[in-house]
């Protein structure tokens, strides 16, 4: 069954809660990078994302001063850590599609609750971490 999912954005927006029927760019999360060497945006390519299918994510990387970063390598990670578990897939940055956007493959929201994705960003300008959580819900 297929089920559809709410986010509501807790470090970027607190209290803004996404409608189920927006478009790509409504769902954008935005967020500096912990020591502030990047500032990183992240999209569903299609919105809503549905629990329990698998989606992707665009990934704009850009600098302190907003420019474009390329290349870089990225890890993914997060989870829900109120249940202490990771993510029920393994996403990949899997192409990058010029603009500083990464195309980011295989995240899947399996329950409702605080989810958390982390990138763990290398590029030749440092290595920095950003993580975004926000609240999937039926």
């Amino acid at each position: 069954m297929l089920r559809l999912v709410t986010i509501t954005a807790l470090l970027v927006y607190p209290g803004l809660s996404f409608g189920l029927d927006t478009d790509p760019a409504e769902w954008s999360l935005r967020s500096a990078s912990r020591n502030d060497v990047f500032i990183v945006e992240i999209r569903p390519s299609e919105a809503p994302p549905r629990i329990g299918e698998m989606h992707t994510w665009i990934l704009k990387l850009l600098t302190s001063e907003e420019e474009p970063v390329f290349p870089a390598n990225i890890t993914i990670g997060g989870g829900m850590d109120g249940h202490s578990h990771g993510l029920p897939t393994q996403p990949q940055a899997v192409a990058y599609g010029g603009e500083g956007e990464y195309l980011i493959d295989g995240v899947r929201f399996n329950m409702e609750g605080l989810w958390r994705l982390s990138f763990y960003i290398e590029t030749n300008l440092g290595t920095d971490i950003v993580d975004f959580e926000f609240e999937v819900e039926f």
